[in-house]
């Protein structure tokens, strides 16, 4: 995730994010504060563990993201064959 801060002032931004099954029900979640300088962006990658990623069972899942609770990018993966 690449958050791009084209003021002259430094700015805190609230990330949230999510990953839901196909019923709706939310298996990860997390979040996090960060400060982006004025003119200048923040990069960010996001990982899920491997033991966590090892108990996701076969079928559709959603992933989505937040900046400043306002929903940003949503994703939709499957997980074929475990």
């Amino acid at each position: 995730m690449e958050i791009k801060n084209s003021t002259n002032t430094q700015k805190n931004v609230k990330v949230g994010w999510c990953i839901y099954n196909s019923s709706g029900q939310t298996l990860l979640k997390g979040n996090f504060n960060k400060r982006v300088n004025a003119n200048s962006s923040l990069i960010n990658d996001f990982y899920v563990k491997d033991n966590v990623f090892s108990q996701l069972k076969s079928g559709k899942y959603k992933s989505q993201f937040w900046v400043n609770d306002e929903r940003v990018q949503k994703e939709y993966f499957t997980i074929a064959h475990r």
